[in-house]
């Protein structure tokens, strides 16, 4: 038979490692999140056929599965993910030029004395022409509350920081520039976990008596 007539022609397979790698990694992130049967006497229950009927998870060989390939696929599956051929660094986040806006609010004179003063601090970088708020402090300045040497004592009633802007610097930027404008400012205690690692950097960076 003359060659290319009536020959049947195997297309030629290109192998992909890392597609074979990322399909065991699936696999293993769904066996991980799926019971299975631990092996042993497996668990039955009667019947009223002749044979015992076993309910329970299946097992790997049950489902087909080498023991070998599942804990191979469950240790890639714990492992961290490499990076894909080509793919781009995530870029480091912007440095921030942060200028601080103190604005008195207005208070309520029926329902409280209107020499208590309320501050809104807002942190904004300076380059963004919106100005949009990455982070806000509010502190309250009572009339009747002082320290000791008989002055007023500011006291901060929270610091709230824009999800984007997170770890970023931006809320003890605001713990900082609240102490320079009242040196003798209270910051209280955390009421989040959050709270609790701000005051912890806040203290590491002297900022906290």
């Amino acid at each position: 038979m003359p060659k290319g007539e009536g020959a049947t022609v195997k297309p030629k397979m290109t192998r992909f490692p890392q597609t074979g790698k990322r399909a065991e990694r699936k696999l293993g992130e769904i066996l991980k999140a799926s019971d299975r049967n631990k092996g042993g006497q497996p668990m039955q229950k009667k019947s009223t056929c002749s044979k015992s009927e076993q309910v329970g998870p299946p097992s790997l060989p049950e489902l087909g599965i080498d023991r070998k390939v599942a804990a191979r696929a469950q240790a890639l599956a714990d492992a961290p993910e490499p990076a894909r051929a080509g793919s781009k660094p995530p870029p480091e986040p912007r440095l921030l030029a942060l200028r601080f806006i103190f604005s008195r609010r207005p208070r309520h004179a029926s329902t409280e004395d209107p020499a208590d003063e309320l501050w809104r601090i807002e942190a904004v970088d300076e380059r963004d022409v919106d100005l949009y708020p990455l982070g806000v402090a509010y502190v309250n300045v009572y009339a009747n509350v002082v320290d000791a040497t008989g002055s007023r004592l500011p006291m901060l009633q929270f610091v709230q920081v824009a999800d984007h802007c997170r770890r970023r610097g931006v809320g003890l930027a605001l713990l900082k520039a609240c102490r320079h404008r009242w040196p003798n400012i209270e910051f209280g205690t955390a009421i989040s976990p959050e709270g609790e690692r701000l005051l912890k950097a806040a203290q590491r960076e002297g900022v906290t008596a």
